[in-house]
């Protein structure tokens, strides 16, 4: 195609979308690498955790698009829930903003799960979000949330056993592999205004070079 008319083309497709869908955040490395067995989500053991949550800041106004996450299943029932839940006033997992259920994960090879979104619900910038995982049932259900592979930790891991507590328990770890997507608006008038200049000028520079 003519250089001129794939800019024309590429602006036109640009100006018909109202949105476009970036990573807002990711913990995944270069392939989408990740790292080994982090927490385990479920079991009949004390120690295990039925629910693991990560958090994440969202870094620009938006709607989430999708989730990923690097897991695996290590029983016989292969069933999950994944949430995006606001962050209380306690600074852990609040209210679910979207549900994921029913989810098969991988096993026992680890690999990458996706959800798509379809509530499409707002993600504020600068603030706090968790990625929440739960076995269905678990007391036959055991998993594991892989940790990221590129030395990403922190205080944003919690996790909790429902069967001996609702609160809780924080503290600086190994960082689980996720990546949340979203949607940001569409540059406004004056960005595109720019654009449209940006846009010109590579042309009429193109026309002066074919003249000399």
């Amino acid at each position: 195609m003519h250089k001129r008319s794939l800019l024309l083309a590429c602006l036109v497709a640009c100006l018909g979308q109202s949105a476009w869908c970036t990573t807002m955040y990711t913990t995944f490395g270069p392939g989408d690498s990740f790292g080994g067995p982090g927490a385990s989500i479920g079991g009949p053991i004390a120690g295990f955790s039925m629910e693991v949550a990560a958090s994440f800041v969202a870094g620009f106004n938006g709607t989430l698009d999708s989730i990923r996450v690097a897991t695996n299943n290590g029983s016989s029932v292969d069933s999950y829930v994944l949430s995006l839940a606001s962050s209380n006033i306690s600074g852990v997992p609040g209210a679910p903003l979207e549900t994921f259920s029913g989810l098969a994960f991988p096993g026992p090879v680890p690999g990458i799960v996706a959800v798509t979104s379809l509530a499409h619900p707002a993600l504020l910038a600068g603030s706090t979000y968790w990625v929440v995982i739960t076995a269905t049932n678990p007391v036959v259900t055991v998993g594991n949330w892989f940790g990221n592979d590129q030395g990403i930790s922190g205080s944003n891991e919690c996790t909790r056993n429902i069967a001996f507590s609702l609160s809780w328990s924080c503290g600086g770890s190994t960082s689980p592999a996720f990546e949340v997507n979203a949607s940001a608006a569409v540059p406004e008038t004056g960005t595109l205004s720019m654009t449209f200049v940006g846009l010109a000028a590579l042309v009429i520079r193109r026309r002066a070079s074919r003249a000399v």
